[in-house]
């Protein structure tokens, strides 16, 4: 059993926070991974379900685009869960967290929690105390306080009510999107790879697909499979053999095209 949280509160505190209840509340390490948006947040929840291979574990997602969603909700996007195999993923269902997992199948639904009815319920299965239960409905900091207590709650075997949402009609259609800028300047996409297609219209230019980076002549940008996705799904990366793409065509994580 190992847990994996993927959140924009990514400074010290926070995540030494966060890293602490969890282990405290499930006896298990914890792994961090820090995100500037739900772009980010949604290709990251893809890659570490890929690296946990349906194993035994916890994944807890909390971004939301707040400047969009604090008037729409009453105290924050609401949180959601699913299963992939033995993997328990806890999200936040706002703005573009779930749309990769989405549109490479991995669910098409997720099942969303009202907090102040789940920590009701909570109190009735002798889980939380009447105190405990108003601070957590109340608290700002929802990923630390209602997070890693609903994950141990799911783990241990208790069912609370939720609201299926299906995510086939929560989503429109968009454009493709950068979702991470790595180290090395290399540009993930929201693509789903395909080695059949010679070329790609980019706001960069037509830019040649290659299946491999050592494949790429030096100092072309060009498109490549990656290696982010999930199973036999990868997506496309922008890369320069022998470069930085992103300094060199100004690529920033979030940008649409």
């Amino acid at each position: 059993m190992f847990a994996t949280i993927i959140n924009d509160c990514r400074d010290a505190n926070a995540f030494g926070r966060q890293a602490a209840r969890v282990s405290a509340l499930l006896s298990c390490p914890v792994s961090t991974v820090g995100v500037h948006n739900d772009i980010e947040a949604g290709g990251m929840l893809v890659d570490i379900l890929d690296a946990s291979l349906g194993k035994k574990s916890i994944i807890l997602v909390n971004v939301a685009p707040r400047e969009k969603t604090k008037n729409k909700w009453e105290n924050g996007t609401p949180f959601g869960y699913f299963r992939v195999g033995e993997t328990i993923v806890c999200a936040s269902i706002a703005g573009e967290t779930m749309r990769l997992v989405h549109a490479l199948g991995i669910t098409s639904s997720i099942e969303v929690f009202d907090i102040p009815t789940v920590v009701a319920e909570a109190v009735q299965k002798n889980l939380l105390t009447t105190e405990e239960a108003v601070h957590i409905t109340n608290t700002q900091f929802r990923s630390f306080e209602f997070l890693p207590r609903i994950a141990t709650w799911i783990t241990q075997g208790h069912t609370f009510t939720t609201d299926t949402l299906s995510l086939d009609t929560y989503f429109a259609k968009t454009n493709h999107r950068i979702w991470w800028v790595d180290c090395f300047g290399n540009c993930k996409t929201t693509i789903l790879a395909d080695t059949t297609k010679q070329t790609i219209e980019t706001p960069w230019g037509t830019l040649p697909v290659f299946g491999r980076l050592t494949d790429v002549p030096d100092q072309t940008l060009a498109i490549v499979s990656g290696s982010s996705g999930y199973g036999t799904k990868r997506l496309f990366e922008i890369m320069i053999q022998g470069g930085n793409a992103a300094q060199k065509c100004t690529i920033t994580s979030g940008q649409e095209f």
